[in-house]
């Protein structure tokens, strides 16, 4: 049988941080982060952070964004709807979130996704 080191607690911070990557656009916050691991939210950052090298907030918000480059590369959906769909609730809040991340608005993501060749083009 292997034998493993990891805390209840640990296991616990995985499972959440499983959560926040399965469902990057749910109602994340703190104190709901901290009641479902039933610990403090100023302890939960703590040991989050500590645990995998970034915030809990900061990995909420790099998910979403991650999200949302998915549907903005392989869909049709307005940036608004992308935003709602990531847990957004205002666009430009998302947008500027988008662009810290990528350096991208996500208008200017999709339009360059549009315009990537599927292959190299050879230069003649």
């Amino acid at each position: 049988m292997l034998h493993t080191d990891i805390t209840p607690q640990h296991y616990n911070l995985l499972k959440l941080r499983a959560a926040i990557q399965n469902n990057p656009a749910d109602n994340w916050t703190i104190s709901r982060m901290a009641e479902f691991l039933k610990i403090s939210p100023g302890y939960l950052q703590t040991i989050y952070k500590k645990a995998f090298g970034i915030s809990c907030m900061e990995d909420v918000i790099q998910n979403r964004i991650r999200l949302a480059k998915e549907y903005l590369y392989s869909g049709s959906l307005s940036i608004t709807e992308v935003a709602y769909r990531c847990g957004y609730r205002h666009v430009e809040h998302f947008s500027r979130q988008f662009k810290r991340l990528t350096g991208l608005t996500p208008r200017e993501y999709r339009k360059r996704g549009e315009s990537q060749p599927a292959l190299p083009a050879n230069p003649s």
